[in-house]
């Protein structure tokens, strides 16, 4: 198992599913591994995940995601708003019915640096924020990565976002 400078080149974002495909835990394990080992600031490791290998599970998330962007295309439309970006992410939760795992990448906010001390900085995106944001983006790149040289289609997904409160509740 190793990752070689053709994946880098090989990888591509699949759109299409085989439902019932599964992935073997020993896969999900090395997937996950890449993520973890990715660097970041001070080896602050800012990301937690959250695994769905479970067809119930994955289909709630979609749901939930289906739900959220409905009640948002609504809103939009009594104000006559544009909302072709909602029509897309609709087509991301029929992407996500069809995934035979779900890997949750989040973020694990801490304020502390290594001393102990609150970090104070005057972008508005705290500095620590920023790292930790390029972190996890070198995470979901790890597992990308990972995934194509195992064989593994993958797409790393953003429209989750629209239900991000939904999710947490769901997720606890």
């Amino acid at each position: 198992m190793g990752i070689n400078i053709d994946t880098i080149f090989t990888r591509h974002s699949t759109r299409s599913f085989e439902p019932d495909f599964m992935i073997p835990r020993k896969t999900q394990t090395a997937i996950l591994e890449a993520g973890i080992n990715a660097p970041s600031p001070k080896n602050r490791q800012p990301w937690r995940f959250i695994v769905l290998d479970q067809k119930d599970s994955i289909q709630k998330s979609a749901d939930l995601l289906e739900a959220r962007i409905n009640t948002l295309k609504t809103a939009r439309m009594e104000r006559n708003l544009d909302s072709a970006d909602l029509d897309m992410a609709l087509l991301t939760s029929e992407i996500i019915r069809n995934a035979s795992l779900l890997i949750f990448v989040c973020y694990d906010r801490d304020e502390m640096n290594e001393h102990g001390e609150r970090m104070y900085w005057s972008v508005t995106a705290q500095a620590f924020e920023v790292a930790d944001f390029l972190s996890i983006g070198a995470c979901v790149e790890n597992m990308l990565l990972m995934a194509e040289s195992l064989g593994i289609d993958s797409l790393w997904i953003c429209d989750v976002l629209y239900a991000e409160h939904e999710f947490e509740e769901y997720f606890s």
